[in-house]
């Protein structure tokens, strides 16, 4: 899997993180042990499980991950479904530094680190690529 930013987030007006299946590179993360009632469904009173959190865009998904150690494991995260993926969104600097303050403050290879920079600045690229050509488009009904 590798992230990738191709999804629209209303609480964080603008676009959020998914896992992209890929056999080039690998994603880092970090796994938690979290109970089955707080993953999917309803959960404890007062208590929103971790589908709720996620919203509807995205799906729980069982995937292998493999530990530090090489251990390979199954783990459920949480994937966007192909019909709420979307081109063309760009995403926001606080977004990503909460994304690369996690990876820093569990350790994941600085080279890791960057490429997520990498991602989410040509993820906006593109996006402002894409806004510049439909200016373009617009301009023409003139």
């Amino acid at each position: 899997y590798d992230i990738a930013f191709n999804v629209w987030s209303n609480g964080n007006a603008c676009a959020a993180s998914n896992l992209k299946a890929t056999e080039a590179r690998h994603a880092w993360g970090v796994l938690y042990d979290i109970p089955n009632d707080r993953l999917t469904g309803r959960g404890p009173a007062d208590t929103k499980t971790m589908e709720q959190i996620e919203g509807q865009r995205y799906e729980a998904k069982q995937i292998t991950v493999r530990t530090l150690d090489g251990q390979e494991v199954r783990a459920t995260t949480f994937l966007v479904k192909q019909q709420g993926e979307a081109g063309g969104l760009w995403t926001s600097r606080e977004y990503v530094k909460h994304i690369v303050d996690g990876l820093r403050a569990n350790d994941a290879p600085e080279e890791y680190v960057q490429h997520v920079i990498d991602v989410a600045i040509a993820t906006n690229e593109r996006a402002t690529q894409k806004a510049e050509e439909q200016n373009r488009d617009i301009a023409t009904l003139r």
